[in-house]
This record gives structure tokens, C-alpha cells and sequence, in this order.
């Protein structure tokens, strides 16, 4: 009934957006000295409720955002290229999240996040760039999970790896992408090019061309035709250097 009610209200709006909301409980904890601001208001006020001293949220999937427009230009150009997928969790995507560096890294090693640890364990050079760290977070099957984010670099060319890690499956079920221009409907995914895909690690590198917006995106899609597909877990680290 909700599923045939929204798809009604779509109609009547003339939306491109399908989106549904799923909460969650992931979250992450990163020494504030690491993190610059991501998410705010009541949320923020929300995320360090239990939190030890000197750590904040940095990563909180989930009840955040969602409903019909909720995001334009990256739910119209899933409508457009993947129409069978729908919008499960959404972050920062008033307060984007920014980079940080791994020259301490026991708020990953010393986690209980197991695809965490699994994709940090694949970066060559752990003590050089910066990255964007998204722990062990659920997905179920047939949605996209976004994270919008800034990089710190302006009308500057970088580089990026994503790393993704997760138990092993087919690497075209599951699939990272980032892209620009993520508000506007003149999104679009960068192109990357496989360096691994092996045992639940997957590896794309590639190439940011000068942007005069620093927010960009990263989404995760679940594609599947089973229909007794079950969510499955993953986790993210992309490192970016000039």
C-alpha cells in the first residue's frame, strides 16, 4: 500500500525521485581530531549520544534523509540509467563529510568492523593522501547507498582508488562509483578501471579532472534478479592524492 501510494504521489508530481528509507544503527566513531564536520542539527546531536569522550560520528547511515525528492540529481540519474533501483540510505547530504588522514589508524585497526580492517589492509601507502572511510554498512537488494563528501583539492586534477571489501561476491552485484555534480541533473559517474576483484575486494582506480565544486558523491548499488536475495555488508576506503 505505502509502495503503490508513493508511486502515485510520484506521478502526481512528475518526480523523477523513487526513494525509500530504511534506518539504521551503523555508525562510527573517529577521534574529533581526525574529523571535520559531517551532518549537523539534531542528528549531530543525536550521533554522540553514548559516544566515548573525544569521539563523534563520522559515518551514520540511514534515517537521515529520504522521501520523494529527496535527492534530485543523484535519485534522477539512477531513474534514468538503473530505473529498478531505489534509495536506501543517504549521508551528508546537508553537511558533507570531508577527508581525513591515516596517520593514525587504530579507529580502524582497533574497530570490530571486519570489512573495515579488510579494505584498510589493501592500501599500499598508509601514511600519505587523505581519504574517505565508510565502515561496515548493511545494503539490501535493488537500492543505492550515498554519501556525499567534499575534497579538499580546487580546480586541481587528483587521483583516487576506491576500495572496496565485503564477503565475496559478484563484483557486478556490487559496484562503488563516485560522481559530480550530485545535486544538479548533471550528474554523472567518473570512469575508474579495475586493479582487483578478488575474495570480496574490489579495487578501481581513476582520474578527478579540475572541478570548481568540491561535493561530489559516492554511491554503492545492490543489483540483483534473485529474488531471495538477502542485504549483504561492505565497507569503503578511497584514497586521493594530487
Amino acid at each position: 500500500m505505502k509502495k503503490l501510494f508513493c508511486i502515485a504521489l510520484l506521478a502526481f508530481l512528475i518526480s523523477p525521485v523513487f526513494s525509500a528509507v530504511t534506518d539504521s544503527s551503523n555508525s562510527f566513531e573517529i577521534e574529533v581530531t581526525q574529523v571535520p564536520a559531517g551532518g549537523g542539527g539534531e542528528e549531530s546531536s543525536k550521533s554522540h549520544r553514548g559516544l566515548s569522550d573525544g569521539a563523534v560520528t563520522a559515518i551514520t547511515l540511514g534515517s537521515i534523509f529520504g522521501g520523494l525528492g529527496a535527492l534530485t540529481g543523484i535519485g534522477y540519474y539512477f531513474f534514468k540509467h538503473s530505473p529498478g533501483l531505489t534509495c536506501g540510505f543517504a549521508c551528508g547530504e546537508k553537511c558533507p563529510y570531508q577527508l581525513i588522514t591515516l596517520e593514525n589508524p587504530d579507529f580502524i585497526t582497533k574497530s570490530k568492523h571486519t570489512y573495515l580492517i579488510k579494505a584498510y589492509n589493501e592500501i599500499e601507502n598508509k601514511k600519505t593522501g587523505k581519504y574517505l572511510v565508510i565502515p561496515d554498512t548493511s545494503i539490501e537488494p535493488n537500492t543505492y547507498n550515498t554519501v556525499y563528501f567534499e575534497i579538499p583539492y580546487e580546480n586541481e586534477e587528483v587521483n583516487f582508488k576506491i576500495i572496496q571489501a565485503s564477503a565475496p561476491i559478484n563484483d557486478k552485484e556490487l559496484d562503488t562509483e563516485i560522481f559530480i555534480n550530485p545535486k544538479t541533473n548533471f550528474t554523472s559517474n567518473i570512469p575508474t578501471s579495475g586493479i582487483k576483484a578478488q575474495k570480496g575486494i574490489i579495487i578501481k582506480q581513476g582520474k578527478i579532472s579540475p572541478q570548481k565544486d568540491k561535493l561530489f558523491a559516492i554511491n554503492t548499488c545492490y543489483k540483483t534478479s534473485n529474488k531471495t536475495s538477502v542485504s549483504k555488508t561492505y565497507a569503503i576506503i578511497i584514497a586521493f592524492e594530487k
